[in-house]
């Protein structure tokens, strides 16, 4: 039975191209004011991310199938065996990449992609045990997919349910891979959805050799979206006449991003406030917050990002960046804090005075300009020499009530 529809399915002719992660010059990143430290970190991040998604982007696969418009929710659209030869995965499992039909937040149907990972040997009751697999934030642009990339980029995450034997079917998301749609980031009832329709489209490529029940599993993006798929599953069952609810036998949210909103509050008050909050990757993926909110609502204005950052959200846009390469543009910011304990609002203009006007004299010396760019940010608490004894000159004279 799966020969018969391997065959039936006409493969499409190859036609690859770069989508994302495009080649940026210093003098495009200088206009996003994106200088030489962070184009330095652009350049390195941006690496990784060509390891993920891959430079050679399926075009034709990923076009919308010519059958979606006459198609219904998890209808598989496209099937394609991938030449192992091409891939980096781990040794023993046979991979295809799918098209298939999902909804958007609101209901419109929308084609979606992802992969089908076989593990080596079929078992003995002749069944794959079946997981639906939802990745973390690989980014928000239509090139990066993870269905693309030569080990669907995978950080011993998928890997480790295929090598205990599980079949895995891989969601791309909305959006990412098939460009009908943008990128819902983070609106966890749209993941819930392509999950769901991932596994009726996997049993029709695949019926006879999966086992009915099946579970989700899913980690940082995706473990909040086999979450919402975990609380939505009856209310989806039931919108398609579907018995996968019944067949549903649980879910495992690693690190789920869930209540996205209460995860970035979380973040600029527990974690920017912290020392060495530049080494959290918290601090770099507040990037993303603007774009998800504006997917919804693009009115938003972006106030949480100052006017640089936001500048060179549009490079990420135009270079088409998937998740290493946001976060290196955030990667030369640079600020230093240093406390000084018993002044006040005022009293700090003098008794910072060395350590400030200092600054202000080696910023307008070259000789050191280079040196103090450290593409780091610190925090330093000066203490007085005597704490008892030093003045503070109190903000307001308590006697008149006046500002000093």
């Amino acid at each position: 039975m799966r020969s018969s529809l391997i065959f039936a399915l006409a493969l499409p002719t190859v036609w690859a191209e770069q989508a994302a992660n495009f080649d940026v010059t210093q003098a495009t990143a200088d206009a996003y004011e994106c200088g030489q430290e962070c184009y330095k970190a652009l350049q390195s991040t941006i690496e990784y991310d060509r390891v993920y998604v891959g430079i050679d982007f399926d075009a034709d696969f990923y076009a919308t199938a010519a059958n979606f418009s006459t198609s219904k929710a998890g209808d598989l659209l496209k099937f394609k065996p991938l030449d192992p030869a091409n891939l980096t995965t781990i040794s023993g499992i046979s991979s295809y990449r799918i098209q298939y039909v999902s909804e958007d937040y609101n209901g419109t149907l929308i084609p979606v992609t992802g992969f089908i990972a076989l593990p080596n040997t079929l078992p003995a009751d002749g069944k794959f045990p079946l997981v639906a697999f939802a990745h973390g934030t690989i980014g928000t642009n239509y090139g990066c997919a993870i269905s693309n990339g030569p080990d669907f980029a995978d950080y011993n995450m998928w890997s480790l349910i295929s090598e205990r034997g599980y079949a895995i079917v891989a969601t791309d998301y909305a959006g990412l891979g098939n460009n009908a749609t943008t990128h819902r980031y983070c609106t966890f009832p749209a993941h819930a959805k392509d999950l769901f329709h991932s596994v009726v489209a996997a049993r029709q490529a695949f019926g006879s050799v999966l086992t009915r029940e099946w579970l989700s599993v899913g980690h940082s993006q995706g473990g909040a979206a086999v979450w919402k798929l975990a609380e939505d599953i009856d209310s989806l069952a039931e919108a398609h006449n579907s018995s996968e609810a019944d067949n549903f036998i649980g879910t495992v949210a690693l690190a789920p991003a869930s209540r996205v909103s209460d995860l970035f509050k979380f973040a600029v008050e527990n974690v920017l406030p912290r020392d060495d909050y530049y080494t959290w990757a918290t601090t770099d993926l507040l990037l993303f917050a603007p774009y998800a909110v504006q997917q919804l609502y693009p009115e938003f204005s972006s106030t949480i990002l100052g006017d640089k950052a936001l500048k060179r959200l549009g490079l990420a846009k135009d270079a088409q960046l998937c998740a290493n390469g946001v976060m290196g543009l955030a990667l030369d910011f640079e600020i230093h804090m240093v406390v000084y304990p018993k002044q006040d609002h005022t009293g700090i203009v003098t008794a910072a005075a060395p350590e400030w006007l200092r600054w202000v004299d080696q910023r307008f010396d070259a000789t050191h300009r280079e040196v103090l760019a450290t593409s780091e940010c610190t925090k330093v608490t000066l203490h007085p020499f005597h704490y008892e004894y030093v003045r503070s000159k109190p903000e307001i004279d308590l006697n008149t009530f006046l500002l000093n």
